[in-house]
């Protein structure tokens, strides 16, 4: 990291493979990471850029019960109103309170649907390299949604790509087993993959779950005569 500070990183940047996290609050996410805490305070890392769900770093660390790095962190960090106890324990007690743990839910909630949305948005322009970014930042928020792999996995499917569109796929099954549009999904990446017998198989399963599903219907018919 120091070799990478010293080439003029910006330690303060946002990497578009970090979802827009600045590298103190990826590191505050993980645990035994102080050194890097340290390395980055040092080199001027700004402990008061929040993130996606406006936490600042030291609630973060708080959050994966890093007390070391809220204690390097602390001293750095602008006054948070609605923390009332302002101290190292007392944003670690707040971050652990069930209010606090009930407004992360409903926030993390609110980010994954506006994400889902904007990539719903790309999807509609064809825009699948957008829309698949978007659904995978959105899955950083809630990982077992459903309709975020399906949704991914179309996309992959519009790009020709059949092994992540089934994936996706098979994993939208996995979370929710009795939705029809999940082997729906399966089926279209098997036909993409020339494994007609496996796409009429899931199809099959599709339209036992929604029998009255025309579309996934058609795709039947159309597996069978493969």
């Amino acid at each position: 990291m120091k070799l990478l500070i010293q080439a003029g990183a910006n330690v303060n940047g946002c990497g578009a493979g970090f979802n827009g996290t600045t590298p103190l609050l990826l590191a505050c996410s993980r645990t035994g990471a102080i050194r890097f805490v340290k390395c980055l305070l040092e080199s001027g890392a700004d402990p008061n850029i929040p993130d996606e769900l406006d936490r600042l770093p030291a609630e973060v660390a708080a959050i994966h019960a890093e007390r070391e790095v809220v204690e390097a962190i602390f001293p750095l960090t602008h006054y948070v109103p609605t923390i009332l106890d302002w101290s190292v324990g007392g944003i670690i007690r707040y971050v652990k309170s069930a209010a606090y743990k009930e407004w992360a839910r409903n926030a993390s909630c609110r980010r994954k649907d506006e994400l889902k949305e904007q990539g719903n948005l790309f999807f509609n322009n064809k825009d699948y390299d957008a829309a698949i970014l978007l659904y995978s930042m959105a899955m950083k928020f809630n990982n077992i949604d459903a309709s975020l792999y399906s949704n991914r996995s179309v996309c992959w499917l519009h790009l020709g790509i059949g092994d992540e569109a089934l994936s996706d796929a098979q994993f939208c099954s996995k979370i929710q087993p009795d939705w029809a549009k999940g082997y729906y999904r399966q089926g279209m990446a098997f036909s993409l993959l020339q494994d007609y017998a496996s796409a009429s198989c899931v199809l099959q399963r599709a339209l036992k779950l929604d029998p009255l599903n025309a579309t996934i219907a058609k795709a039947l018919r159309c597996e069978k005569t493969r």
